[in-house]
């Protein structure tokens, strides 16, 4: 007689939009206020997430008192908040190989409430906003993992020792061990998005995950709303903004390089001309130089930066370091500014999204470009009409949002599948 073949139980649906999904969203800093492109990223997708999930924000924090500070702004948009102080551990034994990123997002407070939300909460998925924050999910969490990308990290390693080079050496050994930690994180995900389609690429070539997926930052496409000139005291002449979070490496790397290579030439040459640097956490040395230099203003950080890109003549952002997609160029072309910037300031654009913009090989060739266009309002204004144009065609934050819960819902159908697939398989190894 022939075998029937057992029908394995049912696996649970995936949760549809008729159901919002119960989403624990990991991330290391509280995005509210967004005064950086990490926070606005995270705040954005938030906002527009509410009406579609109930998202259970926990915050390993850098910044506690300040994140305490402001955690009802993300209680509005959020089921429930919890921000834990980070704990960092120090580096510096010989041996010691660990990746500062994850050493300094070391939090076992959050290992723990983790650990406790899973086993009393009926969470869908569990959002992990970059591979660092991995070491606080439980190895034995049956609820589906999504790590978000918004760098590949190790890349970001590599540009600062070629970089620095002999003033700054980086083991071999210290390179291996981040790109181990990295990818091992990847591959315990059971999906991955990146906000770029090169580091998405870069994903699907090293490892091996069913589901990856392009999950975008967003623009403003509304009008932006002005609300006045911040710095009325500046004059008439030509205003140079670059904005940052100035506690970021590679945005401060651009400020120094800015004011130390590249404004005293363009200052020299368009004597009127003003340097705006906006954003928060400018170092001391970055005061320093305002201090010494009339012609450069430091702001801190503003409660909406869109005044200043709507008064700016040219907005300069000579990056070296970065990965992903840089939320401060896609605020200043939805702001229809003229951009000067470097390869990796246009990393992750499109070739149309990099036309709009003079792209520059180093700071020699952005002197060049800034000048130029300092002079020339006429290609000022080119660039600018450019900038709206390709900015028209950019993602929003809502599409983005709706991206990123796609890719949730196709790794929970992937997660679905294989869980059936895995049933069937035993059914057939104990009646075959």
């Amino acid at each position: 007689m022939a075998r029937l073949r057992a029908v394995p139980a049912p696996t649970p649906p995936v949760p549809r939009a008729h159901r919002r999904l119960r989403v624990l969203y990991l991330t290391c800093h509280l995005p509210f206020p967004p005064h950086s492109g990490g926070r606005l990223r995270d705040a954005e997708l938030i906002r527009h997430l509410a009406d579609r999930a109930e998202i259970h924000l926990c915050v390993v924090s850098k910044t506690y008192e300040q994140d305490l500070a402001h955690q009802a702004e993300a209680e509005r948009y959020c089921a429930s908040v919890a921000v834990l102080p980070a704990a960092p551990v120090a580096g510096g034994a010989a041996d010691d190989t660990t990746p500062e990123k994850i050493r300094r997002h070391h939090c076992p407070e959050m290992r723990e409430l983790l650990a406790a939300k899973l086993a009393a909460g009926d969470f869908d998925v569990i959002h992990v906003e970059g591979y660092y924050l991995m070491q606080h999910v439980p190895a034995d969490a049956s609820v589906p993992v999504f790590l978000g990308t918004q760098n590949v990290e190790y890349l970001l390693e590599e540009q600062r020792s070629t970089l620095c080079g002999a003033a700054a050496p980086v083991r071999a050994e210290v390179q291996d061990a981040a790109r181990w930690a990295e990818e091992s994180a990847w591959l315990r995900a059971d999906a991955c998005g990146a906000v770029s389609h090169d580091d998405l690429t870069h994903i699907r070539t090293h490892v091996r995950i069913p589901v990856t997926r392009w999950t975008p930052d967003g623009s403003d496409h509304l009008s932006p709303t002005d609300t006045g000139d911040l710095l009325p005291g500046l004059g008439n002449g030509p205003r140079v903004l670059y904005l940052a979070n100035f506690g970021y490496q590679p945005s401060a790397d651009a400020g120094r390089l800015l004011c130390e290579q590249i404004w005293p030439s363009v200052h020299s040459q368009v004597p009127d001309a003003r340097l705006i640097l906006a954003g928060a956490n400018p170092p001391d040395w970055l005061r320093e130089y305002a201090a010494h230099d009339s012609s450069i203003t430091v702001t801190g950080p503003v409660e909406s930066v869109t005044p200043l890109l709507l008064r700016a003549d040219l907005f300069l952002a000579p990056l070296r370091i970065g990965g992903g997609v840089k939320v401060k160029i896609l605020e200043a072309l939805t702001a229809g500014c003229a951009v000067v910037t470097t390869p990796v300031g246009a990393q992750g654009l499109a070739p149309e999204v990099r036309a709009a913009m003079a792209v520059v090989a180093d700071e020699h060739d952005a002197v060049e470009a800034a000048t130029a266009l300092l002079r020339s309002p006429e290609r000022r204004e080119e660039l600018r009409a450019a900038a709206r144009d390709v900015a028209s065609r950019l993602p929003s934050w809502p599409q983005a949002a709706r991206l990123l819960h796609d890719a949730w819902l196709a790794m929970l159908d992937r997660v679905r599948t294989a869980a059936r697939e895995s049933a069937y398989a035993r059914v057939d190894e104990r009646v075959g």
